[in-house]
């Protein structure tokens, strides 16, 4: 049954039952164009805004003033997604590979004291 639930989750999701949001870059503009996101800046009452804004000024916003991340493989937007996800599954890749060998030294520790012994020599 659970098979057959899978199943069914995985062809669903796959042909995507759910609507896309029409949130490409065409619709998009630059937020030091964008008249929402100016109105939104000169509303914001926080010590840390104009500098938070400006930073934000360079990335595109939609027709609420918000700014979007844009996802796709040009030069253009790598900064904005391409680069905080790999890195974001490097450190990832490392605590689970960290956590992975105290877990095989604590079952083993007889690994444990050779990997001791190993550094002391460094």
């Amino acid at each position: 049954m659970r098979r057959l639930f899978a199943l069914i989750l995985a062809v669903f999701l796959w042909f995507g039952v759910a609507p896309a949001l029409s949130a490409n870059a065409a619709t998009l503009t630059p937020c030091k164009d964008s008249p929402a996101f100016q109105q939104r800046a000169e509303a914001s009452q926080s010590a840390t805004a104009p500098r938070r804004f400006a930073a934000y000024s360079s990335l595109l916003c939609g027709e609420e003033g918000l700014p979007h991340l844009v996802v796709d493989p040009t030069a253009a937007h790598v900064g904005e997604f391409t680069i905080p996800a790999i890195l974001f599954l490097y450190i990832a890749g490392w605590i689970g590979w960290a956590g992975r060998s105290y877990i095989q030294a604590a079952k083993n520790p007889a690994i444990l004291k050779r990997k001791r012994s190993s550094l002391m020599f460094l």
